[in-house]
């Protein structure tokens, strides 16, 4: 039977081989360990539940089962570190009747939203220059909040694209 103060034999196993995994996936060297803390835990509270018993906690492959709870861990730990960051606003791009001088901004945030699939535009549109809020945006487009973030997250990259497109005409 296993004792509360002993490491689990399966982690000694695949300690060293989930370390590899993490590093190949986490840049941070310092989050590596804290991935692999967490995988630990998850894993030993769940197993532990299950007295240490593959059949009875329903683990049919104790290698891909372990393995899939460190790729779960790093997911999360993207998601949490993930640093989305725009050089630029799109609200910031020179409108028509704005007093900005038109060497101070190339092109006109019309004449490059008119480059963009209707369907984006619309949505880069409300969230950028009209600043609606993203579930406001939704209900007027009749799309799920989800989908709405994702059509203005597409949106915008698309814009990002179609704006250094012309730049560098």
């Amino acid at each position: 039977m296993y004792q509360d103060h002993e490491t689990p034999r399966f982690w000694i196993s695949y300690s060293n081989a989930l370390r590899s995994y993490v590093e190949r996936q986490v840049a941070d060297k310092n989050a590596v360990d804290d991935i692999l803390h967490e995988v630990y835990l998850k894993i030993f509270c769940y197993c532990k539940r299950y007295d240490f018993c593959c059949e009875k906690a329903g683990v049919k492959d104790l290698r891909s089962w372990v393995f899939r709870v460190c790729h779960n861990a790093i997911v999360d730990y993207q998601k949490e570190n993930a640093k989305y960051t725009y050089r630029y606003e799109i609200k910031d791009f020179w409108l028509a009747d704005s007093p900005a001088s038109a060497s101070e901004y190339p092109l006109r945030l019309e004449e490059l939203m008119k480059l963009l699939p209707p369907k984006y535009a619309e949505a880069v549109w409300y969230d950028s220059v009209l600043l609606l809020k993203q579930a406001e945006i939704a209900q007027k487009l009749g799309l799920s909040l989800s989908a709405a973030k994702s059509r203005i997250q597409r949106g915008k990259r698309m814009f990002r694209d179609i704006y250094l497109q012309q730049l560098s005409k």
